[in-house]
């Protein structure tokens, strides 16, 4: 009787641990489908602003993308409301669109800082003069920064500016 007791609790447990297990996968390949699900639009819009050198020419839409989608996979992986992973996602995929629009109008408003900057680079510029080299990058974040926020003039400025330390 005893061991018939042992047998069934054995069997009850693995049934138990194989029940577990199914149930975990099922959970896994269920959270893969809604990740395919939310985050496409969000990685093509990422994709796109990293081969715009995003990241560079729009750090502050780009960033705000990051945290989007951190947000989003990190309330993913907890379980959390699907419509705040949504959400989450969704604000990246527009945070990543907008630094995609601000990086390529920079090529172009700022293409020749951009040159000067690869140039002094290219001339081994930070370490011949360190100090010049950082007062340019200074000078080109600003530009960076204001045309981002819409001010064509003062980045312009800058532009100059940092053009001509380079």
């Amino acid at each position: 009787m005893r061991i018939e007791y042992m047998v069934v609790k054995v069997r009850l447990t693995q049934f138990a641990v194989a029940t577990v297990l199914t149930l975990a996968a099922f959970a896994v390949t269920a959270q893969d489908e809604l990740r395919d699900t939310f985050f496409k639009e969000a990685d093509a819009a990422r994709a796109a602003a990293e081969a715009a050198n995003a990241e560079l020419l729009a750090p502050r839409n780009y960033q705000r993308g990051v945290d989007e989608y951190q947000d989003a996979e990190e309330a993913l992986r907890r379980g959390r409301n699907i419509e705040t992973v949504r959400s989450n996602a969704g604000d990246a995929a527009n945070y990543f669109s907008i630094a995609t629009e601000k990086a390529t109008l920079a090529q172009t408003a700022l293409a020749q800082v951009l040159k000067s900057r690869q140039d002094a680079a290219n001339a081994k510029a930070p370490q011949l003069s360190p100090e010049v080299w950082q007062e340019a990058q200074r000078k080109f974040g600003d530009a960076i920064r204001l045309l981002e926020r819409g001010d064509l003039k003062g980045s312009k400025r800058r532009d100059v500016e940092a053009t001509s330390l380079y």
